[in-house]
């Protein structure tokens, strides 16, 4: 069920990283023919291309994770009070205060998840180019 919300997420993800790759390509045809019109190799262009991509997934994953675990860390910690649905949680043998659990494997996935994500979705645009 983890794997699929995770799935699910990062099609989000690298529809949005193909469209930002992609304008940033489409935006700057001129100087990639340029680039190529001097004697630069296309695979050198599109190695640049790969590099902004994975860069630009790794600052989003590092202000992600950094974000994201600083308020798991918070709700951890003081909890979420859901005492005004108490008389329902009841009937599911369910706190009125929820602690979130903090797992190092929910970095490491979403590390991984993203590298291949921005691997993957930086195909379509290079082959536009």
């Amino acid at each position: 069920m983890e794997r699929l919300l995770y799935l699910i997420i990062f099609v989000i993800v690298a529809i949005g990283i193909v469209g930002v790759i992609l304008m940033s390509i489409l935006e700057r045809v001129r100087e990639f023919g340029i680039c190529l019109a001097i004697g630069q190799k296309f695979r050198h262009i599109s190695i640049i291309i790969l590099w902004e991509s994975l860069l630009m997934g790794s600052l989003g994953t590092l202000f992600g994770v950094v974000f994201g675990y600083g308020i798991l860390f918070w709700f951890h910690s003081t909890g979420i009070d859901l005492s005004q649905f108490a008389a329902n949680l009841e009937q599911f043998g369910m706190p009125s205060i929820i602690y979130p659990a903090l797992q190092w494997t929910y970095l490491v996935w979403a590390a991984v998840c993203v590298a291949i994500t921005s691997i993957i979705s930086i195909i379509w645009p290079l082959w536009i180019l």
